[in-house]
């Protein structure tokens, strides 16, 4: 397993956790372990959505796409709001709303958030369910979701707050926590709104991640195979992301809750 934490109102990195032990492995997970982040990409699709006049209450159809992704649940529900569609994270809408507000421009957000391992090939629809290349840290998670949380402002995670010289305490670099606006803060908030009801309704994948706190909004993710399982989640105040799985991808047959229990 591996978490960020994230302080929303700098964007520092509070706290970082690579893996269950460093003995006999130094490798950190949260910061250089890219994987597939499945469903917790949605959410950056709908705020693109929000951005161009969709809203919560929008009714959008699941149904079949020809050549494209289906649904983690058999069949399609049919006309239901975009809010539902993400409580229950349905794969058909994120997929074709991606495709309509073009698979170029979510790219580019991630960048612009300098999510790091990104290809030329990753401009196609299919990232806005997770479908990566190479694939994303609980890092580059935890700060593209306190970018919601800051109402569409990126700032760099780093816990890198000042570097000086030895001696002369010269200083070399102070981190400014330079805000960067990434999505609009009217669509950031309907996310983040949108977001609450994944932990709080009943039917929500999420709730099991509930805190006993009243402003809670997160996503859930699992990939193919539930080789890797993920939670997302933010308070105003702090953003945290979990990652649970293999080193090696192998298939999960039990312990699909462990990132929203942590």
């Amino acid at each position: 397993a591996s978490a960020t934490l994230i302080n929303n109102e700098n964007g520092e990195v509070e706290a970082i956790v690579g893996g269950r032990s460093q003995d006999g492995n130094t490798f950190n997970r949260a910061s250089l372990g890219a994987r597939q982040p499945g469903s917790t990409m949605k959410p950056f699709v709908y705020t693109m959505a929000f951005e161009n006049g969709y809203y919560p209450d929008y009714i959008y159809e699941d149904k079949a796409i020809k050549g494209g992704p289906y649904n983690w649940y058999s069949g399609y529900k049919g006309n239901v709001p975009l809010r539902y569609a993400v409580e229950i994270s349905i794969n058909t809408i994120p997929y074709r709303l991606a495709d309509t507000l073009g698979a170029v421009n979510l790219y580019q957000n991630l960048a612009n958030m300098q999510f790091k391992y990104l290809t030329p090939q990753d401009k196609n629809a299919i990232i806005a369910l997770g479908g990566f290349t190479k694939g994303v840290t609980t890092t580059e998670l935890s700060s593209a979701y306190s970018t919601l949380a800051r109402n569409g402002e990126f700032i760099e995670p780093t816990n890198v707050r000042k570097v000086t010289t030895i001696g002369t305490d010269e200083k070399i670099f102070e981190n400014t926590h330079t805000k960067t606006r990434i999505f609009d803060s009217g669509a950031s908030y309907l996310m983040t709104d949108t977001l609450k009801g994944v932990i709080n309704e009943k039917h929500g994948t999420g709730k099991r991640a509930k805190i006993d706190y009243k402003y809670q909004a997160g996503k859930t993710g699992t990939t193919d195979k539930n080789k890797d399982t993920w939670f997302a989640g933010y308070t105003p105040y702090y953003t945290m992301t979990v990652w649970s799985g293999e080193d090696t991808p192998t298939t999960i047959y039990s312990g699909l809750d462990i990132p929203k229990n942590i």
